[in-house]
């Protein structure tokens, strides 16, 4: 460990206590301001609050535990280019909702605020031609949704902005609706703080001297901010909250500090807020994410079995295209359906759907990407589902576009490419024929050729999942017998 670091660390250790002298010092010295300099707290006490004050209230006080799962929403959103005050602007649409009113709501608003932007004369004064304004959906869970909006004023001068929703009623989210009400939310934000703040100081060489004198007046200033209520904009991943202030951001880990974190189950609704919710996995682990794909059939089975299977495509398809891989989709869970008997078994298959032609027919290509780690079922959360659900867990994998699994070590794991071909035209699997010849025999006095029929259609056999044993040889399967997930989720496009 490097000298810089240990000052790092020696450093950080006291922070929230060199901050609490600092708070004190900051309110005795400016008594006259009316303003709450209270910097650290300890969790609060539940009030007895009104029926009128609960329906404005996150109420919910106790957090997530790292067993919890939750749901992909069935919202679905599109982006398109477009401009607002002559501003080039990547304009996200949401849809998919059964109520019209959430939907027209969340979709005006936002460009209402894009507009409200623009306007702006902090934009006007401090913009150039390379301005523009990108939407993205940083979270669609648990029946909540975030849209972050990205700013770019100039080369050297961009702002992020936040719009945060329930999807059931269309009410507009706050920080605090984030966390279980009695969390001690301003300690949190102080320590995500000084982190956050603490990497505009480091280098290749390690901390500057800057850090030392800059660093607690920059968390002050922004704890003092939050206090007075300053700080609105903010936007949420299932891994991360952002907080945004003059073109500053703070970023808490939430799995940190799960034990108050809400967002996850704080308004989960009771009722089909949906359309549909076809192909979206429905029990993912907390603070882990999915990647954006056409079915998604993630499922922990049991404590020892995990499936992690994705259809996913860089294409567009007609709605035959669609039927065709609905149906390859209806044969994949059949074949999956063997998995979901083994134990001590991580499964994973990473499907990409693409469109051919051959012999003058369309086809649809399905690569398959299969891949399993086993072992002995007492071993399997030790060995390979919590050194998994590590990697899925660390933001710094988001980009990573392959399963987890091959976060193991490669001695561990079985894997192996196939194709798989469908027809559009009659949405079946193209069956392999493989040719034989054909066994004749001559009788001496009549003549007569008698010729073997063979059956020349070759079916796949279920894949068997190698006992650990197996494993360490290095064996693998061919993709073309994978098994498959017993998913009963209908498929309609």
């Amino acid at each position: 460990m490097s000298r810089n670091t240990k000052i790092f660390l020696v450093v950080f250790s006291i922070f929230l206590g060199v901050i609490t002298v600092a708070a004190i010092f900051y309110k005795n010295s400016n008594k006259t301001i009316n303003e709450s300099q209270i910097i650290i707290e300890s969790g609060q006490k539940i009030p007895n609050l009104s029926k009128e004050n609960i329906n404005n209230q996150n109420m919910v006080t106790k957090g997530v535990s790292l067993n919890d799962t939750y749901a992909v929403n069935g919202l679905k959103y599109e982006y398109e280019k477009t401009e607002i005050n002559d501003i080039e602007v990547n304009l996200l649409k949401v849809s998919g909702l059964n109520n019209d009113n959430v939907e027209e709501t969340i979709n005006t608003e936002l460009k209402e605020r894009i507009k409200k932007i623009l306007d702006s004369n902090n934009f006007k004064n401090n913009s150039d031609e390379s301005a523009y304004v990108t939407t993205s959906v940083e979270s669609n869970f648990s029946d909540v949704l975030s849209i972050k909006i990205f700013v770019k004023f100039s080369e050297s001068y961009n702002k992020c902005y936040g719009l945060n929703y329930r999807l059931d009623t269309g009410e507009r989210l706050k920080i605090s609706d984030l966390f279980v009400y009695n969390a001690p939310k301003k300690n949190i934000i102080s320590e995500a703080a000084y982190k956050s703040f603490a990497l505009n100081y480091y280098t290749e060489e390690g901390m500057s001297n800057d850090f030392y004198t800059n660093i607690e007046g920059d968390v002050l200033e922004f704890l003092i901010d939050y206090n007075n209520g300053k700080i609105t904009e903010f936007a949420f991943t299932p891994f991360t909250i952002e907080l945004y202030r003059e073109g500053k951001t703070v970023v808490i880990d939430m799995i940190d500090y799960y034990q108050y974190i809400s967002i996850y189950c704080a308004f989960v609704s009771s009722s089909g807020l949906y359309e549909s919710t076809t192909g979206l996995a429905q029990k993912i682990p907390v603070f882990m994410t999915r990647p954006d794909c056409m079915y998604d059939l993630y499922e922990k089975v049991n404590d020892t079995c995990v499936l992690d299977v994705i259809i996913y495509t860089d294409e567009e398809f007609t709605d035959a295209e669609k039927k065709t891989i609905a149906n390859y989709r209806k044969d994949l869970v059949s074949r999956l359906s063997g998995v979901k008997t083994e134990k001590g078994v991580y499964y994973s298959n990473y499907i990409k759907v693409s469109k051919s032609v051959e012999n003058g027919e369309k086809i649809l290509i399905f690569e398959e990407n299969e891949c399993f780690a086993s072992c002995e079922g007492n071993l399997f959360e030790d060995n390979i589902y919590n050194p998994i659900m590590s990697a899925e867990r660390n933001k710094n994998n988001i980009d990573f576009d392959r399963s987890k699994i091959y976060f193991l070590d490669e001695n561990m794991l079985i894997s192996s490419m196939g194709i798989k071909k469908y027809s559009v035209k009659t949405t079946e699997e193209i069956k392999e024929v493989e040719e034989n010849p054909e066994d004749e025999e001559e009788e001496d006095n009549n003549g007569d050729e008698e010729e073997n029929e063979v059956d020349n259609s070759v079916i796949p056999s279920p894949t068997i999942i190698p006992s650990p044993e197996d494993s360490e040889e290095g064996e693998s399967n061919s993709a073309n017998d994978v098994p498959a997930v017993n998913i009963t989720t209908e498929v309609i496009f």
